[in-house]
């Protein structure tokens, strides 16, 4: 990944453990964070940018993206589901 910022927030979400957000969350599981950060990638070379990226309680990771006016989410499943 091109952009060391993007790659340090998604290297944080390997980090979380079980109940991470207090109650009983499931922390994303390492093929998730790896399609968080080729779906980044692939629309970097599209040019549009991350604004924002989050892990979810159900172990899924939602990644937000801009590009002029227009804004995406896309969300990778813990399920193996875009």
């Amino acid at each position: 990944m091109s952009n060391p910022v993007r790659l340090a927030i998604f290297e944080g979400f390997r980090a979380l453990e079980p109940g991470w957000d207090s109650y009983e969350g499931i922390p994303p599981r390492e093929h998730v964070i790896c399609a968080a950060i080729d779906a980044t990638e692939a629309m970097a070379a599209t040019g549009a940018e991350m604004i924002n990226a989050v892990p979810r309680c159900d172990g899924s990771i939602s990644v937000s993206f801009r590009r002029g006016g227009d804004e995406w989410t896309i969300s990778i499943s813990n399920e193996d589901e875009l």
